[in-house]
């Protein structure tokens, strides 16, 4: 695995709303290859923070990638609207109640980068992967996991989100490279 390259995501979560813009500027500046955006709806997780108007509104900001996590009740109904507003890629939660395939096909159909997020909590096992990625996304995300299991690389951890804990990254395109 020496030789590969890490990427650094900026998470604005805890940017002062009022200068978001400056924020992801900031984070362009300090070298940062992309912006991740947790968008909370106040019903999957307890917190409220940034919908499609924001993250329109910051797209003008610059051209970094735009990394979308939506812990959010309904992905299916919002996950394309994120890609559409300018996110080269979207998660999606494995623990919420929605035709997951279905959406992450959707997200790869509008040209972002789908992937799924699993709360640390929740048994691997219970997740029926295949069924919901796909069988070549599912053995990118088995691949993903061991090497996060084993770096450290590839995960996100956000804890203090009122308790909720949460680890990402399986982004999977149609075909694996």
């Amino acid at each position: 695995m020496s030789g590969a390259r890490i990427e650094i995501a900026a998470s604005i979560l805890n940017a002062d709303l009022g200068a978001l813009r400056e924020a992801v500027q900031a984070a362009e500046a300090a070298g940062v290859d992309r912006i991740h955006l947790d968008i909370m709806d106040g019903h999957f997780v307890p917190n409220l923070t940034f919908g499609l108007a924001t993250v329109e509104a910051l797209r003008s900001a610059t051209k970094l990638p735009f990394d979308a996590h939506l812990m959010i009740l309904s992905p299916g109904l919002w996950a394309t609207r994120y890609v559409d507003a300018g996110c080269e890629s979207v998660a999606i939660h494995v623990e919420a109640p929605d035709q997951h395939r279905a959406t992450l096909d959707a997200i790869r159909d509008s040209g972002g980068r789908a992937g799924l997020a699993i709360d640390p909590e929740t048994p691997i096992e219970s997740c029926r992967l295949s069924e919901k990625m796909g069988e070549k996304g599912h053995a990118e995300l088995v691949a993903k996991r061991r090497r996060s299991v084993t770096s450290g690389a590839g995960r996100s951890d956000h804890s203090g989100l009122h308790g909720y804990r949460h680890r990402t990254r399986a982004f999977g395109r149609k075909s694996l490279r």
